[in-house]
């Protein structure tokens, strides 16, 4: 992903409290945040501006630095290691499927939020799905409406009835970001589907 400007990348560094990486270019400096999966890059050009000078006095001393990874098993606790509370939000949401493919859209409404799996309760033999991750509807991260971000699951095939498909590492998720199920189906009906989802505070 890509930061329009150096405030928004600034905002991310300095609200969830992670080390800028940096490199330096002969006319610009390459800029990177890694916030769960997903790395955050900037390029800021070298024109000796504001931005230029807010850097090098007050982030590139402190970039650079190792960074921390959860090591122990996804809500295992109800603290993480950064000492921020998960709650539980599991959501679950009814579609009406056709035969063949069907978009399934849901919108993350919290804040920030972990994933860590989904449940498909209905389906059949024979259905399968694309999971991916979106940028929010206005492209608050790339600027791009509903731009793709990740893909989690593809073509997986649904267990008859109940399926669930849980990871031993988490995504990290904001507020209005939209989690997009690509579900073909074999027949027309029903199917809910539960986003096991964990807000973080």
């Amino acid at each position: 992903m890509i930061a329009k400007n150096w405030q928004d990348f600034k905002s991310i560094s300095v609200n969830k409290n992670i080390p800028m990486q940096w490199s330096d270019r002969i006319n610009r400096y390459d800029l990177a945040i890694q916030d769960g999966n997903f790395r955050i890059n900037y390029a800021m050009p070298k024109v000796n501006n504001s931005d230029q000078i807010d850097f090098e006095t007050n982030f590139k001393p402190y970039g650079n630095t190792a960074l921390k990874y959860l090591t122990s098993e996804p809500f295992s606790s109800k603290k993480l290691p950064d000492g921020r509370s998960l709650f539980t939000r599991i959501t679950g949401i009814e579609y009406s499927l056709i035969v063949g493919n069907n978009n399934c859209y849901f919108t993350i409404p919290y804040p920030i939020v972990k994933m860590d799996g989904v449940e498909v309760i209905g389906g059949e033999y024979g259905d399968k799905v694309n999971l991916w991750i979106l940028d929010t509807a206005s492209g608050d991260i790339t600027t791009i409406p509903n731009y793709p971000l990740d893909q989690f699951g593809i073509s997986v095939g649904i267990a008859a009835g109940f399926y669930r498909r849980e990871s031993k590492y988490e995504a990290e998720l904001t507020q209005g970001i939209q989690v997009w199920v690509d579900y073909y189906s074999v027949s027309a009906k029903n199917t809910i589907i539960n986003y096991l989802i964990h807000e973080v505070k």
